[in-house]
């Protein structure tokens, strides 16, 4: 079984280099033109998708949505609360900085949610994926940064979140014989 994560398209907050944790917001209009190139470039690639998630939030939502839309799927997805992004209290909605970015390594932010927690409800949320989709060969979550860095960090604890993982970014798991591998990471489909 093969596990595609995708980061999903820009919003006006990524645009602004804004934490947007769980505040919810839709794509931007060039989020939408980007999700719409990089579906049309992942339909090249000729994977038989079978099964479909999303985090509840807006922007991984449309993006799944496009994406169905371009490669011209007709199924339905399944939300999984488990893949919502990280919590990160009272910074959400500041702009990115390298203090900023310091206190989230540290974990010195009021509501903050803590690195071992995180990674284990993703896990957690993949593991459940997994076990629901025992029979599907490969599947499309559409997500996160954090997400997906904790994802990562759960199967190889060398992995920090300095990993950085571009917008429509597309990462790839391979779950066999009971083990989940990283099978590569980071692979951009649009400039």
């Amino acid at each position: 079984m093969k596990i595609y994560l995708l980061r999903h398209s820009k919003t006006k907050e990524n645009e602004y280099y804004h934490i947007q944790g769980r505040k919810d917001y839709p794509l931007s209009p060039l989020g939408i033109d980007e999700a719409h190139m990089m579906a049309k470039e992942l339909k090249k690639l000729n994977i038989p998708f079978d099964s479909f998630y999303s985090s509840p939030l807006t922007r991984a939502r449309e993006t799944l949505e496009i994406v169905l839309e371009e490669l011209k799927i007709n199924s339905d997805y399944k939300i999984v609360d488990g893949l919502i992004e990280r919590e990160f209290g009272s910074i959400e909605g500041e702009s990115l900085s390298t203090m900023i970015y310091d206190r989230i390594k540290a974990e010195d932010v009021p509501g903050l949610e803590k690195r071992k927690d995180i990674v284990k409800r993703t896990r957690d949320a993949i593991d459940y994926i997994i076990k629901e989709s025992s029979d599907k060969e490969n599947i499309l979550i559409v997500t996160h940064a954090h997400v997906i860095k904790s994802i990562m960090m759960s199967i190889d604890d060398s992995l920090s979140y300095d990993l950085k993982l571009e917008n429509l970014s597309l990462n790839c798991l391979e779950y066999k014989d009971n083990k989940l591998s990283i099978s590569y990471c980071n692979r951009k489909l649009v400039n």
